[in-house]
């Protein structure tokens, strides 16, 4: 087994070579990128394995949803699938591309829960547009606007994955639009939020204090990676690795700089974010349950706790760049449009800078003066 790199017009892949069972030359290509490369290495170790315990190669590439090259007879089998195989494939390739755990536990919820009892056997080639619009009216009647479109474009780009792979021609949903969403109503104030921690157990409530504190995403993406050794506390500050690996550097305050020292005296692992000694990859179960005690009246999400970051900040007349490079946004214009409305009195305020003009002063209408515009209104009533 060996990876090559192989150059083409638009970049370049990774590949994988190796033998199958009856000794001919193979290839397996994977996307130019890191994850690509991980995703390379991580099938090579596998198929040297799989060959030194005198596995069948093409059994084990079969198995997992790998797919050969066209003049392949796997791929040929392979072909006519239906919409269960190719989720189940689907999901096997973004664990190979080192997904993580939540976003697989999500996508097999949408598939495993939704998609995959609905269809059953339906093969690839026999589903339309109609149908899976069907489907959605059908079965996702209460869900969010933003809901939806998520669950659509986890199929869009599944089947998108399969026509590369070599498993139908068309995309099915290529003629669906994202829904317009209406803008989500920021209700959470630090009031209510600090009512809100009085129920949370110790390990949630560290990790809301947290996210309060920095702003940082929610989850899997931000919050949970965060290390003590990210922390600077010489310069009171946090480097948080964000998406598309953007690296950000978020000040702290003096009294959270102290917390965090205290909590890393007895920390059990690297994290922040921590629970029974281990990283935590999932909040969504002791969330439900705070949230449900204390009964606001109005829909709380974790996410909430960031825009509670920024709007705080605004309301109090931060400047909007600063809290644009503290959020990690990749311009002003998104903070902007996002938390505009969150500025009171901005209208107001600005309508008062612009210099007034005196409808009666004489030297801007010398021929209007009062006696001539009562003289007027009067000869329009009568």
């Amino acid at each position: 087994m060996s990876i090559d790199i192989k150059q083409n017009k638009v970049g370049f892949s990774y590949r994988v070579r190796y033998q199958d069972n009856q000794g001919s030359a193979r290839v397996l290509s994977f996307q130019g990128n890191p994850i690509g490369l991980a995703g390379a290495n991580a099938l090579e170790a596998a198929l040297k394995s799989v060959k030194a315990q005198g596995g069948s190669i093409e059994q084990y590439l079969s198995s997992n949803g790998y797919i050969e090259a066209k003049s392949d007879p796997i791929k040929k089998t392979l072909k006519s699938i239906n919409i269960s195989q190719l989720c189940d494939s689907y999901i096997m390739d973004r664990k190979i591309n080192n997904k993580s755990k939540e976003w697989i536990k999500n996508l097999s919820g949408i598939f495993d829960g939704r998609l995959k009892p609905a269809f059953k056997d339906v093969t690839l080639k026999s589903i339309t547009y109609v149908q899976l619009m069907r489907y959605v009216s059908e079965h996702w009647e209460g869900c969010t606007v933003a809901t939806i479109n998520r669950n659509i474009m986890v199929m869009k780009t599944m089947f998108t994955w399969g026509i590369g792979q070599g498993y139908l021609t068309v995309n099915p949903l290529a003629l669906w639009k994202k829904n317009k969403e209406p803008k989500y109503p920021m209700q959470l104030t630090v009031t209510d939020f600090k009512y809100l921690l009085t129920f949370c157990p110790p390990h949630l409530k560290w990790a809301l204090y947290v996210a309060y504190e920095t702003g940082i995403r929610p989850g899997v993406k931000e919050l949970f990676k965060v290390k003590y050794s990210d922390v600077n506390y010489d310069r009171n500050e946090i480097t948080v690795k964000g998406k598309l690996d953007y690296i950000r550097v978020v000040e702290i305050t003096e009294s959270f700089k102290r917390m965090v020292q205290a909590a890393e005296v007895v920390a059990k692992t690297p994290y922040l974010v921590e629970y029974n000694g281990k990283q935590v990859d999932s909040l969504n179960s002791s969330w439900i349950t705070a949230r449900k005690k204390a009964n606001l009246p109005y829909r709380v999400r974790l996410y909430d706790i960031r825009h509670l970051f920024a709007t705080s900040m605004i309301n109090e007349g931060a400047d909007l760049a600063a809290v644009s490079a503290l959020l990690g946004h990749h311009s002003i214009e998104m903070t902007t449009e996002a938390y505009y409305h969150c500025m009171p009195g901005e209208k107001k305020k600005a309508i008062g800078l612009r210099p007034s003009i005196d409808l009666y002063e004489e030297e801007a209408f010398p021929i209007l003066d009062a006696e001539i515009i009562v003289n007027r209104i009067e000869l329009k009533n009568s």
